[in-house]
């Protein structure tokens, strides 16, 4: 099942990894759309640097600075529906959304309609490298059969005829 945030006229995707603003889209980097579903989904509780290590960046340490850096881009990218940016730095302790959040889930059914387009999408894939394969057999094949029957009537020449005691040819009158 998909879940959306909304606050302040913004809504997460968490499945789509999509952030909008009453319907426009919100450009901002995947880290910046992991950290605010991270925050999301634990509003309004303090969210810790170890925490954001964990789950963002779980390829080992993160600089201060990276973690800064991705808060103040999403402070950036927030700070156009309410005068208070709704990022609160807890100091010593963390980050916090500090807007009322609500989640909705969303069905399944939406899920569904879009697995029967991605497999129609790869059962169009898988025809057309069905059909690539079999024209390169067909012309392996073509190949082939022209090097046999090359192989098994070679053109004949006149030196190779007179050479190997076969007929010749008749010469031309004067």
């Amino acid at each position: 099942m998909s879940a959306f945030y909304d606050f302040d006229g913004f809504r997460l995707a968490t499945r789509g990894k999509g952030l909008t603003y009453r319907g426009s889209p919100v450009k901002l980097t995947a880290k910046a759309i992991a950290v605010l579903t991270l925050l999301a989904e634990r509003a309004p509780e303090v969210v810790t640097r170890a925490e954001f290590e964990a789950t963002v960046w779980p390829e080992g340490f993160i600089e201060p600075a990276n973690l800064t850096q991705t808060i103040y881009m999403l402070r950036r990218a927030l700070g156009r529906s309410t005068a208070p940016v709704p990022i609160e730095t807890v100091n010593g302790r963390g980050y916090r959304l500090s807007v009322n959040v609500a989640r909705k889930d969303v069905a399944e059914r939406f899920d569904l309609r879009q697995r029967r387009v991605a497999t129609a999408s790869r059962a169009r894939l898988d025809w057309r490298v069905v059909a690539s394969l079999a024209v390169l057999i067909v012309l392996v094949a073509l190949f082939g059969a022209s090097r046999i029957a090359y192989a098994l009537h070679p053109p004949s020449s006149a030196a190779s005829t007179a050479e190997a005691g076969g007929a010749r040819l008749p010469s031309r009158p004067e």
